[in-house]
């Protein structure tokens, strides 16, 4: 491998922006790894649905149904370290892009919690029962 190619690769695993700042690197390596499985799954998904249909088959609408259990799963991993990273900080970003601190007002603070929280927990809930019914699905004959 060339020295450009590793320092690049470097600077993509552990930006400089983001030293010091230890929740920061992990929600970034998190999201460059989740990125190629959610392109998979964003590509496998129209297409198992569409052989589905045009194929008549109930094994690529299981597919189908996985590969948007992967989306939906990556999306919860996402939430749960941004959820983490608030926690770790102490404040939320708002909806104006100013910031939510914990000791000047929690009962925001802790609203957002919660409503991230939330949407977590449908985000995995639904991603489960969707491996639930795709795992049937395929296993039904």
């Amino acid at each position: 491998m060339s020295k450009n190619l590793t320092n690049a690769l470097e600077w993509l695993w552990t930006p400089s922006e983001l030293s010091g700042n230890a929740p920061a690197i992990w929600i970034w390596r998190v999201r460059l790894v989740i990125l190629p499985i959610d392109l998979f799954g964003l590509v496998l998904t129209p297409v198992a649905f569409l052989l589905a249909a045009f194929l008549n088959s109930q094994r690529y609408a299981a597919v189908g149904l996985l590969a948007l259990a992967i989306i939906l799963g990556s999306a919860a991993i996402r939430e749960s370290l941004g959820i983490s990273c608030a926690l770790y900080r102490r404040g939320w970003k708002g909806w104006k892009g100013d910031t939510i601190w914990r000791d000047a007002r929690p009962v925001r603070y802790w609203t957002h919690t919660a409503m991230h929280a939330a949407s977590l927990t449908i985000r995995s809930g639904a991603a489960l029962l969707l491996v639930f019914f795709g795992v049937n699905a395929l296993g039904a004959r």
